[in-house]
């Protein structure tokens, strides 16, 4: 399995490649948050996926306090 690990605002996410060709992320502080990339963002390889979490996180910052 091909992976990335990336921290934005804080969090950290784990960009992954499964056998099946699947880009998935996943946030290893709650494991119920995993998402498919391939399916939501059309991301085909590991880059393609880290830079859609990228632009997701700058579109949609993570609110801090209150």
């Amino acid at each position: 399995m091909v992976m990335a690990t990336i921290k934005i605002q804080g969090q950290t996410h784990k960009v992954t490649k499964t056998a099946s060709g699947k880009i998935i992320v996943s946030h290893p502080s709650d494991p119920k948050r995993t998402y498919d990339l391939t399916k939501l963002r059309g991301a085909k390889t590991i880059e393609a996926g880290v830079d859609s979490v990228k632009a997701y996180h700058k579109k949609n910052p993570v609110k801090k306090g209150k």
